[in-house]
């Protein structure tokens, strides 16, 4: 399935343009989040936290060491996944292209559930279900896997490919 011409998208995508509308700033501060001051944008160096501290919890539960470790670095990456967030969208709403925007609405849907999933991690971890919220975990961490294999099909695509977007 090609994602780019799944037009059964197009609801979602109109419902995230609106949402994009209501929460994001305008002016220098859109630009900003975009990574104007920086020259390139945000969202790809942000995307760092969460994984980096999601990956330490997971080596941490394979290794099976310090199980308190892993659910900080989990709450951690949770917490860092709040401007990464607001970052994708900012740039999401640059893209211009139908096809890019599709593919960021699937990228942005499985980030969100890997936000909940290791949400729900956290929070199991936290009551005591260690065991539960090892295996949520890693639901999460497939899901965050998928979207940044999304993730780098929009920054990486040749431009030609997906015609104009925030990162050309």
């Amino acid at each position: 399935m090609d994602l780019r011409t799944s037009t059964g998208l197009d609801p979602a995508r109109a419902g995230l343009e609106r949402a994009a509308n209501v929460v994001l700033p305008r002016g220098r501060s859109l630009a900003a989040l975009r990574g104007s001051w920086l020259g390139h944008a945000l969202h790809p160096a942000f995307t760092d936290l969460p994984i980096g501290f999601w990956t330490s919890a997971m080596t941490l539960d394979v290794l099976h060491r310090d199980p308190e470790t892993a659910r900080m670095f989990i709450g951690l990456g949770v917490l860092s996944a709040m401007p990464t967030v607001a970052t994708g969208l900012a740039d999401w709403s640059a893209l211009g292209d139908p096809g890019d925007e599709r593919v960021g609405v699937v990228h942005a849907a499985a980030n969100a559930a890997a936000i909940a999933l290791y949400s729900a991690a956290w929070l199991l971890r936290r009551s005591g279900r260690e065991r539960t919220g090892i295996a949520v975990s890693f639901g999460a961490g497939t899901a965050a896997t998928i979207a940044g294999v999304l993730g780098g099909q929009l920054a990486l695509a040749p431009t030609e490919e997906r015609g104009r977007g925030a990162h050309t």
